[in-house]
């Protein structure tokens, strides 16, 4: 089935319609290039996100970045299909925004990458994320939007070498024929 972009209505949400995060300090980070207080991280096997952020807030190249918190941030949920069939909500873990595009970033731990429920995440936000570049410039704010599943290994090692933010989103973006494998199809 092909849902077409032409005549859709984009209703915008914005991050500051929330105006707080509730946050133990012990697991949040104060930062510069989000507009909230604090930024929470997984208390549980939370490092890399942790991580990420203070490299976002560093890096040049991040103009902004949120962290979304899916009982705050229901407006950025992702409708997918689990590996079992049901219809499921996929909330990301951040948007990241640079001077040409809007990324749409899940951290995974390497071992979970390849994870058939998040093959399944990806396949739906790549989708999600094509409707979106199919709108008109003006209504995504002049903004690329792409869509990437950041491994542990990749950003550590990209980061090692002196890499951005932007550079490494840019390397792990997904697009629809990497998702499918139809990439090198004619």
């Amino acid at each position: 089935m092909q849902v077409s972009s032409e005549n859709a209505i984009v209703q915008k949400r914005l991050f500051s319609e929330i105006d707080s995060l509730k946050v133990r300090e012990s697991y949040s980070l104060v930062l510069q290039k989000t507009i909230y207080e604090r930024l929470p991280f997984p208390s549980n096997r939370g490092g890399l996100e942790r991580d990420f952020m203070l490299e976002c807030d560093r890096d040049t190249t991040v103009l902004s970045f949120v962290k979304i918190v899916d009982v705050r941030h229901d407006f950025v949920r992702i409708n997918y299909i689990r590996t079992d069939g049901l219809l499921a909500p996929y909330f990301p873990d951040f948007l990241v925004k640079t001077a040409s595009h809007l990324f749409v970033v899940e951290t995974k731990a390497d071992r979970d990458v390849g994870n058939p429920n998040v093959q399944q995440k990806r396949r739906g936000t790549v989708d999600w994320v094509g409707r979106i570049n199919a709108l008109p410039t003006e209504q995504r704010d002049g903004l690329e939007w792409a869509y990437t599943i950041l491994g542990e290994t990749t950003f550590r090692s990209m980061r090692e070498r002196g890499a951005s933010i932007e550079e490494i989103l840019k390397y792990s973006a997904l697009n629809k024929g990497i998702v499918e494998g139809t990439l090198f199809d004619s």
